[in-house]
């Protein structure tokens, strides 16, 4: 396969992992959280998720590939 296959795959599940870890703090704050802080808390946190979630794959999608994977 090619190097930019594999990049795709590694990259694809780093995201997963980072999400599945995200979803379960969440998940967590929300669930097991007494009061409204840590509600507060995980919203604050989901938001900033998601922010650096868009932020790496607009990021990631601007790559060029071509200039990294071939030597000059």
């Amino acid at each position: 396969m090619s190097q930019k296959i594999l990049s795709n795959i590694l990259f694809v599940i780093i995201l997963s992992i980072y999400l599945w870890y995200t979803f379960a703090i969440v998940y967590h704050l929300i669930r097991f959280g007494v009061g409204t802080k840590p509600k507060r808390m995980a919203l604050i946190f989901f938001v900033g998720s998601f922010i650096l979630f868009s932020a790496t794959v607009i990021f990631y999608l601007k790559i060029n590939w071509q200039d990294i994977l071939i030597a000059k």
